[in-house]
């Protein structure tokens, strides 16, 4: 989201965990230039990114199942926050999802909902 705002133009219909959206928010206004600007900045440019978008919350009765399952199959820390943001992204409709995070996303590709594509921007 944050190279998004700062230089990548939408070329379809967005799906973003409101989650992420948070995270994002905390990154830009918080970091340093080239990446970081002020607060009310940041909350504009992310509105105006992403206006189009649909927002995917993460719906209440999936924290705790996500939870369980990602545990399950062996991962903890960030493993589950990462299969958290994936389960609510396909949940409200994605089916690509994009990151600069590939690594870890693709490390939980067995937590991922089958369909769910993860690569790069």
């Amino acid at each position: 989201m944050v190279h998004a705002v700062a230089s990548a133009p939408e070329r379809h219909r967005a799906t973003i965990v409101r989650l992420a959206e948070y995270e994002a928010f905390s990154v830009l206004s918080r970091s340093p230039k080239p990446i970081g600007m002020p607060a009310i900045d940041a909350e504009r440019a992310l509105r105006e990114s992403f206006a189009r978008a649909t927002l995917a919350p993460i719906h209440p009765g999936l924290a705790w199942p996500t939870t369980r399952h990602t545990l399950e199959r062996g991962y903890a820390g960030g493993r589950v926050y990462d299969a958290a943001i994936a389960l609510a992204a396909y949940d409200g409709g994605a089916r690509l999802f994009l990151t600069w995070n590939v690594k870890h996303f693709l490390t939980i590709a067995t937590i991922a909902p089958a369909g769910l594509e993860i690569r790069p921007p």
